[in-house]
């Protein structure tokens, strides 16, 4: 019941690429968030979210939808 989709890409002009994890219209010095999987997990339990909500956003339920194997 929840998916996000979207693309690892945080640059709409081109190279240089920034770093995955990083915010549009940001320099990566000014993101607010270390760059990484581990603090976007750590955002989203402190913004409440269960282990079992940031499992189907991070992939069971993309892997659900496609028909991936577990």
């Amino acid at each position: 019941n929840r998916l996000i989709c979207g693309t690892d890409s945080t640059t709409r002009v081109g190279p240089p690429f920034q770093s995955y994890g990083t915010m549009f219209g940001k320099d990566e010095k000014d993101n607010p968030l270390p760059v990484g999987v581990g603090s976007f997990v750590k955002s989203l339990h402190k913004a409440g979210l269960k282990k079992a909500d940031i499992e189907q956003i991070g992939y069971s339920n993309a892997s659900k939808l496609l028909k991936l194997p577990s």
